[in-house]
C-alpha cells in the first residue's frame, strides 16, 4: 500500500511540474488590419458612370450619374433621390467613403485604378454596384 501511495504522490508531483514548466504553443500574431491605401488622392477628379447594377442586374436609369471628388472632403454627385447635383462632404475610412450632407451614403470601394472606380452601396433597400470611369472636362488641365 505504501508503494501505491508513493507512486500516486510521485505521479501527481511529476504531472504538476510538467504542467507548470511546459510552455504552451503561442500562435503568431497576425496584423489586425492590412496596410491603409491612400484613396483620397486616387479618388480626386471627375468620374462618370460606365455601368450600374441593382441587385446584380444591369440598370440603365442611372446612365447620367457622375461624381466629383476634390480630395479635400467635398464631393459633387447626382446619385440621389432627385438625380440633381448636390454638394456633400465625405470622409474616407479604410476602404469606405462616408458621404454626409443633404444625401447620406456609405460606399465600399471595391476597386480603384487611375481610370476606373468600382463602388458598392445600398439605397432604398437595393444593393448597387457602380462602375465609373475617370474623365476630364474640356479645357480643364490637371
Amino acid at each position: 500500500m505504501k508503494i501505491f501511495k508513493w507512486t500516486s504522490v510521485s505521479l501527481i508531483l511529476i504531472s504538476s511540474v510538467l504542467l507548470l514548466y511546459c510552455k504552451t504553443e503561442t500562435k503568431p500574431k497576425k496584423d489586425p488590419l492590412p496596410p491603409t491605401i491612400d484613396y483620397s488622392s486616387m479618388l480626386e477628379g471627375n468620374w462618370e458612370l460606365a455601368t450600374a447594377y441593382r441587385d446584380k442586374e444591369k440598370v440603365e436609369s442611372l446612365d447620367n450619374t457622375s461624381f466629383k471628388f476634390d480630395g479635400a472632403g467635398t464631393m459633387i454627385s447626382n446619385f440621389n433621390a432627385s438625380s440633381e447635383e448636390q454638394t456633400n462632404t465625405y470622409e474616407i475610412e479604410r476602404n469606405m467613403i462616408k458621404q454626409t450632407g443633404e444625401s447620406r451614403f456609405t460606399y465600399l470601394i471595391k476597386s480603384v485604378t487611375d481610370s476606373t472606380l468600382s463602388l458598392i452601396t445600398r439605397y432604398r433597400g437595393y444593393n448597387f454596384e457602380l462602375e465609373l470611369t475617370k474623365w476630364e472636362p474640356e479645357g480643364e488641365v490637371q
